[in-house]
């Protein structure tokens, strides 16, 4: 195996990959597979595969969830419903708004990002219009735009669930050497442009 740096022909977000004996990987912000150029599929050297980067073959600890060194207040709030159908991994990362998972439908056996807010700082109306925001991104459909599973409740907790995209964000990207080339950094923004107007088509504002 080597680490490679590819970008992604669907998602922006792209990041250092794992490229697999083929030259191909997955990508970890949208699950597209990713094909190497064939002149730069035996560059870079070899790094032990990380679990958590090939998706299907990320396990739940023996020990329990997996937060990856981070603190976590949420995991222990989750129902025996919730628990039910969505087999919660590891913890991906905090944000301001809350807390995304790593987790398997169990119904679909199929993983997905599931980010859960904090409601207790949240109105509720708030609470309502992230639940009505969720459902309008469902109804987008572009290979640049994560896909939206579903939202709801788990008692007091608002979710939704996401496709799972594996990896680091494009900020991440450009802090890691070897810098972007030009046509990369091209492709990345017309495929970023590219989303964004299918969103604004359809009278979605991205405010981040």
């Amino acid at each position: 195996m080597a680490r490679r740096v590819l970008v992604c022909p669907r998602c922006p977000d792209s990041v250092e990959l794992v490229d697999d004996r083929h030259g191909r990987a997955v990508c970890p912000s949208c699950g597209a597979s990713v094909a190497a150029p064939a002149d730069e599929r035996s560059e870079g050297p070899p790094i032990a595969e990380d679990p958590a980067r090939l998706g299907r073959s990320a396990a739940t600890p023996p020990g329990g969830l997996d937060s990856g060194g981070l603190p976590d207040p949420i995991v222990g709030r989750f129902s025996p419903t919730f628990l039910a159908q969505y087999e919660v991994i590891k913890m991906l990362g905090q944000g301001g708004m809350g807390t995304v998972y790593l987790a398997r439908q169990v119904e679909l056996d199929r993983l997905v990002a599931v980010k859960v807010v904090k409601g207790d700082e949240m109105s509720t109306d708030q609470i309502h219009r992230l639940v009505k925001e969720a459902k309008v991104l469902a109804s987008l459909n572009h290979p640049n735009i994560v896909a939206v599973h579903g939202a709801g409740y788990d008692g007091t907790l608002p979710y939704v669930v996401c496709e799972y995209v594996e990896g680091a964000s494009l900020q991440d990207r450009l802090h890691t050497p070897p810098p972007l080339s030009l046509r990369q950094a091209l492709l990345v923004t017309l495929r970023t442009l590219s989303g964004l107007r299918v969103a604004h088509d359809k009278g979605v504002v991205h405010r981040d």
